[in-house]
């Protein structure tokens, strides 16, 4: 687990909750001032919800939701001497902290005071800040930079604490006054006509939804407001039928609210279907067939949410999972199972209906019943994307197997990691193979086939099955996998094809019965085998994991298997809260930047791990392994010819070209090994490079001592210096 300097502050912090839900507040989770989470307003966080919040931000603090008691703020001396005015000439005993620029005072709140923020002009052109209710909330302390003055009954040991103490009368009566005002920011004149450009299913929702209580009236009041200016008509109509509502001063709320995107329209339904509203879905009204935009609106009001992957619609239903529906059949099949549906002749006809669906429904590009971090835009996920707190539930995972080194159980580590890593491109792939040649049953599958498990599972294929791998990469049975296993890849591992598809934005190709048909790549992809060797450009696309050899446990599958079933959730939560928490950072980056920086840097040493990737990227290389039988065959040529194999030689063109065609048997021209010799210097670490000496073009062997010159007769070399 990554241990940080915030570890203990989140323990504070979760500490501090505790009291503050023991005063009657309500705590909410902060990264920085501002809450981390949407719907924040009516959602009351438990311990265990809080913990989890806290975990993933970066800037970790607490806030609390105004509305039973509020806050006054000042930054500068000018409000601070008008809060003192309002406060009656001197500062109360109430509950109060300094953060870093100013001070914030507590009152209890008071159910006359409506909206969710007010302010009151001071001398100095500035405003003094009052937080008042719903949607509006302070960060308090022990978050960062905010510490008690006077501290709240059981907020600190040393102290018994303040009371909160009523609003003193002058600041009430100057809120109270506030509120009486006209509204500035709007005239009657510039008020929207009611019912332009209004959706009427809210409208007819509303007449379910009582706004007897301020907590609904604050929720409905922010979520038109959210929805644009035009919905004013329909707030202050909503407001004005229920006796509180005539009691406000509407305008003022109205430009006070303060809607954030934490309350979305359903909310609007969802109260109004707990007040006897039932939507039908119907092609007809009172007056005669419906437009197509208010039968979308009916269709919205149902609570169904019809959307399409790949050009097919589709719904996500909580108990069935994601149900396809392909053709007007199945679309209206689903649809009566929900809601109560009505359709007539005359009016647009279903085939219409379900063409019109295709053209504005919101289109994903993959569905996944696994989360990612970050999510991935252009995927609908099925399950839930909150990053929850770190269990260590991924280490004992990894403790099941036998890496060869302490680096091999981080990057055995860090698979899940990248399963779970919402990045389409600069993404690692992974080659697992052995320390040394062992029999069966060292784990290289199965350190594949348990991550891959984790997210759905892996397409498996062998060395050789490049063809049709796309047409299964496009199946309906590989939806939703996120690997692709290489199976006994020993030896040379040089396919193109692998190598264009490991690098490819987008899967495209032929779809069984669809015709063509494409998906994003978030493939992830595993050789396994022993002695693996890959063209230069595919080793630097992997990170290549060695085993050592496990003794033998005739009960290691069912354990793993069991852990792995219960403790799934657990796991890849992990992998999220690692992805989503501090990274350390890097003294340096390969080609897979972004995988370095969001993944390699979760783990311990990031540094060592990327070089041994480097390192045993070159040591695998087709390239690399060239290069040590050149060099092999060199030193016996050498040593045949009784001159020190470590010694440093300069070998003419003519000269290198014989011995390098007679090692490999062949006739390449000058120009082929030139170009071999260059490929093999790039590799670092190679005694061969280019050279020239005494006005001679040849190859320099280095080694040590001084260079020596080597001529050819009859392949037999001669000393010349």
């Amino acid at each position: 687990m990554i241990r940080t300097n915030t570890d203990r502050q989140r323990f504070l912090l979760q500490a501090a909750a505790d009291e503050y839900r023991d005063l009657g507040l309500s705590p909410i989770p902060l990264d920085g001032k501002v809450p981390n989470v949407v719907g924040w307003p009516i959602t009351d966080y438990t311990d265990a919800e809080l913990g989890q919040h806290l975990q993933r931000a970066n800037d970790p603090g607490i806030g609390v939701k105004m509305g039973p008691i509020i806050d006054v703020e000042w930054d500068t001396e000018s409000q601070r001497e008008k809060a003192i005015e309002l406060f009656g000439g001197e500062l109360p005993k109430t509950p109060c902290f300094k953060s870093r620029k100013g001070s914030h005072y507590l009152f209890k709140g008071d159910s006359r005071l409506i909206g969710s923020t007010s302010s009151i002009p001071c001398d100095d052109g500035t405003n003094l800040l009052i937080r008042i209710g719903p949607g509006a909330q302070s960060a308090f302390p022990p978050s960062r930079d905010k510490e008690w003055i006077l501290p709240p009954v059981g907020c600190d040991p040393e102290s018994s604490g303040f009371e909160f103490a009523p609003i003193p009368e002058p600041l009430m009566a100057a809120l109270l006054a506030k509120q009486s005002l006209p509204a500035t920011t709007r005239t009657t004149n510039a008020r929207p006509v009611a019912g332009e450009g209004v959706d009427p299913q809210i409208v007819n929702a509303l007449k379910f939804v009582s706004a007897e209580t301020m907590d609904i009236w604050s929720k409905v009041g922010l979520i038109l407001k959210g929805l644009g200016e035009h919905y004013w008509p329909v707030f202050e109509a909503w407001s004005l039928s229920h006796p509180k509502g005539k009691e406000a001063n509407l305008e003022y709320a109205w430009d006070h609210f303060a809607p954030n995107g934490s309350l979305a329209v359903g909310t609007i339904f969802h109260h109004a279907k707990e007040g006897g509203f039932a939507p039908k879905l119907t092609n007809s009204g009172d007056d005669g067939p419906l437009g197509m935009r208010e039968i979308l609106s009916n269709l919205k009001a149902t609570g169904v949410q019809v959307q399409q992957c790949d050009g097919v619609l589709f719904v996500h239903d909580p108990q069935r999972g994601v149900c396809w529906l392909k053709n007007t059949a199945a679309l209206f099949g689903y649809l009566a199972g929900q809601t109560t549906t009505v359709w007539s002749r005359g009016g647009v006809t279903k085939d219409e209906f379900f063409a019109e669906l295709c053209r504005v429904a919101p289109a994903y590009d993959a569905i996944s019943d696994f989360p990612h971090y970050p999510t991935i835009p252009g995927v609908f996920y099925t399950c839930s994307t909150e990053v929850p707190a770190y269990t260590g539930a991924l280490d004992k995972y990894v403790d099941f197997f036998c890496p060869a080194f302490r680096e091999d159980r981080e990057l055995l580590k860090s698979i899940p990691l990248t399963l779970c890593f919402g990045q389409q491109t600069d993404r690692t792939n992974y080659a697992i193979t052995c320390e040394r040649h062992h029999a069966q049953g060292d784990g290289k599958n199965a350190a594949v086939r348990y991550p891959t498990d984790l997210v759905g599972g892996c397409i498996a294929v062998t060395n050789k099955d490049a063809s049709g791998l796309i047409t299964r990469m496009l199946s309906p049975d590989a939806a939703g996998k996120r690997a692709v296993l290489i199976g006994n890849a020993t030896g040379v591992t040089e396919n193109p094809d692998f190598a264009e598809l490991m690098t490819s934005r987008v899967i495209s190709g032929r779809r069984l019965y669809h015709g063509d048909g494409s998906i994003p790549n978030l493939f992830t992809w595993f050789l396994t085998g022993n002695n693996i060797r890959l063209d230069r450009d595919l080793a630097q696309r992997v990170a290549i994991i060695y085993l050592a050899q496990p003794k033998y446990d005739p009960t290691w599958e069912t354990r793993i298997t069991a852990f792995m079933e219960e403790n799934r959730d657990a796991i890849i939560g992990d992998c999220l809260a690692l992805l989503a928490g501090p990274k350390k950072e890097l003294l340096s980056y390969s080609r897979r930047a972004v995988w370095d920086a969001n993944v390699l840097a979760c783990l311990d040493n990031p540094d060592d791990l990327l070089a041994i990737i480097n390192e045993r990227a070159n040591r695998h290389s087709v390239e690399h392994q060239e290069s040590d039988d050149l060099e092999q065959a060199i030193c016996e040529h050498l040593e045949a010819a009784g001159f020190d194999p470590l010694g440093s030689y300069f070998i003419p063109n003519p000269t290198f070209r014989k011995l390098f065609n007679q090692i490999h048997g062949a006739n390449h021209s000058q120009k082929i090994v030139t170009q071999t010799v260059n490929t093999l210097t790039g590799l670092g670490n190679s005694r061969l490079a280019v050279d020239r000496f005494n006005n001679a073009r040849g190859v320099l062997f280095a080694g040590r001592g001084e260079k020596v010159r080597l001529e050819e007769t009859d392949l037999q070399f001669q000393r010349s210096i």
